[in-house]
C-alpha cells in the first residue's frame, strides 16, 4: 500500500482527523431518530462524511486483507442465524452490526512522522476535555451547578439508555463530571486516559502531563485509571531509566492528592459494589464474565450459534461489553472470526503498540456495548483508521532520551 502522500495531503488528514475528533466528542449524546427505538448515534453519519472528504482528496484506501476478514464474519454470522434455534432476532442490530463495523474497512496510509503530528493534534481535544471536567467542579462550587446540554436535545435525538447526571454516591450534592458533551463520566475518563498516556509516551509536556492527570482524578471515575493501571507495563517499553524513575516518585505524589480530594475513599466505596448483586460496577464488569460462563455451561447449541442479535436482556446498571454481547448474540463460531477481525485492525497498522493497544483494552473491557458507535470512531480516529508502512514505527527503546526521535 502506498503512502506517497503530499505535504498538502498530509495536512489535509491532519486538519480532518482532527476535526472529527472534536465533533464527535461534542456530539456523542446527538442521535438520528429511526422510528419506534431504533436511532444511530450522529457519530456514524460524521465518520461516513470523514471518510468521503478524505477520498475526494485521495487519501483513504479499502483494506483488502481486513475486507476478507470482515465477509468472513459476517458470513458467519449469517449462518449463525439461519441455523439458531430462537424464534426472533433483531435485523435492525445486525444492519447497525454491519455499518459500523464496516467502518474498519478504510484505512489512510501514513508515515509515522505525519502520524505523529497527528497524534499531537489530537491531544488538544484530550486536554480540553480534562479543563471540561475541571469546569464541572468549578461551577458546581460557586452554586450554578453543573452544564447539562441533554436538557436541550429533543428526548428523540438523545442518545438511549445512558445515565447522564449522577451523584458522587447516593444523597450526595455533587455531580460526577462528564466533560458537559460526554456519555458518562466513564466516558471521559476514559478519553483523558488516552491522552495521558499517549503524553507519557510520546511527548512528555510536563504542563500537559499535569494538566491531563489532574483532569483524569478529578473524573472520580475508575475506568480511566482502570485503562492506565492495564497500560502501565506496556508503558514501560516507551521510556528510559530516568523517566521511570520520575514516575516512581511521581505515584505516591499523585496518590496523595488522590487521597486528599476523595478520590481514594470513592474508589474504595465502588470496589464494595463487586460483591453486591445489582450494583454498577457488578453489572459493568462481572456480569458480562457470568453470561460467558452461562453460555459455556448451557445449551451448546447456543453456545456455537448464539441466542440472536439484539436479544441480550437490557436493565439498569447492565453495560454487556462487546465480547459478552457477541459470544451470547452470535455464538462461538462467529465471535472467532469477529475477535480476530476486531485484534487485526485494532494491532497489525504498524501503528505505535501503546496507541492500538489502549483502544483495544477500551473497546472490549472499559465501555458498555458492542454497538456505540462512539467507541469504535474513537478507535479508528486514534489507531485504527491507520496503515503505517515505513519502519520508524517500533517504541523508542529504553536508551532513547526523552523527546529524542522524529517527531
Amino acid at each position: 500500500m502506498s503512502t506517497t502522500l503530499d505535504e498538502t495531503r498530509r495536512r489535509w488528514i491532519i486538519k480532518v482527523m482532527t476535526t472529527e475528533l472534536f465533533v464527535a466528542a461534542a456530539t456523542q449524546k446527538v442521535a438520528i431518530y429511526l422510528g419506534g427505538e431504533n436511532q444511530i448515534q450522529f457519530v456514524v453519519l460524521l465518520h461516513i462524511i470523514t471518510l468521503y472528504l478524505l477520498a475526494a482528496k485521495g487519501c483513504l484506501r479499502i483494506h483488502a486483507l481486513r475486507l476478507a476478514l470482515y465477509l468472513v464474519m459476517m458470513a458467519l454470522a449469517l449462518v449463525a442465524h439461519a441455523l439458531s434455534q430462537h424464534s426472533a432476532f433483531s435485523i435492525p442490530s445486525m444492519m447497525l452490526f454491519s455499518i459500523i463495523y464496516g467502518l474498519y474497512l478504510f484505512v489512510i496510509p501514513l508515515d509515522r512522522e505525519t502520524y505523529l503530528r497527528l497524534l499531537k493534534n489530537l491531544q488538544y481535544a484530550t486536554t480540553g476535555a480534562a479543563l471540561l471536567v475541571m469546569s464541572n467542579w468549578f461551577t458546581q462550587a460557586i452554586g450554578l451547578g453543573m452544564p447539562n446540554i441533554e436538557a436541550v436535545i429533543p428526548s428523540k435525538f438523545l442518545f438511549f439508555y445512558y445515565v447522564y447526571i449522577q451523584p458522587i454516591h447516593w444523597g450526595s450534592r455533587w455531580i460526577k463530571p462528564n466533560g458537559i458533551f460526554f456519555l458518562e463520566t466513564s466516558f471521559v475518563s476514559q478519553f483523558i486516559a488516552f491522552g495521558l498516556i499517549i503524553e507519557v509516551c510520546f511527548f512528555r509536556r510536563i504542563f500537559v502531563l499535569g494538566l491531563l492527570g489532574a483532569g483524569l482524578m478529578s473524573t472520580f471515575g475508575g475506568t480511566g485509571l482502570l485503562l492506565v493501571a492495564l497500560s502501565a507495563v506496556v508503558v514501560l517499553f516507551y521510556l528510559n531509566r530516568t523517566l521511570i524513575l520520575a514516575l516512581a516518585i511521581a505515584l505516591p505524589l499523585a496518590a496523595a492528592g488522590a487521597y486528599g480530594i476523595g478520590l481514594l475513599d470513592n474508589m474504595a466505596k465502588r470496589s464494595d459494589e463487586f460483591s453486591q448483586n445489582g450494583s454498577s460496577a457488578n453489572q459493568r464488569f462481572l456480569a458480562p464474565i457470568e453470561t460467558i460462563n452461562e453460555a459455556v455451561e448451557g445449551n451448546s447449541f447456543k453456545y456455537f450459534f448464539g441466542i440472536g442479535a439484539g436479544n441480550m436482556p437490557r436493565a439498569m446498571n447492565i453495560a454487556w461489553n462487546p465480547t459478552s454481547k457477541f459470544f451470547r448474540e452470535y455464538g462461538m463460531i462467529a465471535f472467532m472470526a469477529w475477535f480476530v477481525f476486531i485484534a487485526y485492525c485494532y494491532l497489525g497498522n504498524g501503528v505505535p503498540f501503546i496507541v492500538g493497544w489502549i483502544m483495544f483494552v477500551q473497546y472490549h473491557l472499559l465501555n458498555g456495548s458492542l454497538l456505540v458507535p462512539i467507541i469504535s470512531v474513537y478507535s479508528i480516529i486514534f489507531a485504527a483508521g491507520y496503515v503505517i508502512t515505513d519502519d520508524r514505527c517500533s517504541p523508542p527503546t529504553p536508551a532513547q532520551r526523552p523527546g529524542s526521535g522524529r517527531r
